[in-house]
């Protein structure tokens, strides 16, 4: 008497199991498909099972960490590592790179307690026009390349240049509170940045 076995996430063509996933939709941004296929090269359900098996595993981690490296932490510039030991048994910690909403945030609320409405959508909209074009990178990932990409989306944009000047001065003010709140050591790279 044969036992069938349910192989998870196959199909079989010619008697050889074939690996089939699709790609879930909030990761599959990263894949030229939306489906997976491949061969598992067995004819065996068992053996296809326990590959099939590996393969999802490592399909789902990859996923899991795709999810985890594009989606901003609450409060992420709180936590910190260790660094590697110093050969005198001691231990740096060392902060993990706040991104630029996070310092956006973190300036609002510190300086922005007391401010009106105007302050707080000038910022944020500020921080929008430089999102859209550099992303939300961390700190310490912003070059001065970027910077005037920003600059040269702002010009393209059609806004005067007192307001470009407005935008980057906005930016430059959050990137140089982050530095002296949070210990960063950076130059900011909208320092100086020309504008026509």
């Amino acid at each position: 008497m044969s036992l069938l076995l349910n192989v998870p996430h196959t199909y079989r063509k010619d008697g050889v199991y074939y690996l089939q996933r699709y790609v879930p939709e909030d990761v599959r941004k990263h894949y030229k498909t939306n489906r997976i296929s491949f061969s598992l090269r067995t004819k065996s359900a068992r053996e296809a099972c326990a590959l099939s098996r590996s393969a999802s595993a490592k399909l789902e981690a990859y996923w899991h960490s795709l999810r985890l490296a594009y989606r901003e932490v609450p409060a992420q510039h709180l936590v910190s590592l260790r660094s590697q030991d110093h050969g005198d048994g001691t231990d740096i910690e060392q902060p993990v790179d706040l991104s630029l909403t996070e310092a956006g945030e973190v300036y609002l609320r510190l300086k922005g307690s007391n401010k009106p409405k105007t302050f707080h959508s000038a910022v944020e909209r500020a921080l929008s026009y430089v999102v859209k074009v550099i992303r939300n990178k961390p700190l310490q990932a912003i070059s001065r390349k970027d910077a005037a990409t920003v600059r040269d989306d702002l010009v393209a944009k059609g806004l005067a240049p007192s307001s470009v000047t407005r935008v980057l001065t906005t930016i430059k003010a959050v990137i140089n509170f982050a530095i002296q709140e949070e210990g960063i050591e950076l130059s900011n790279p909208f320092k100086g940045l020309f504008v026509d």
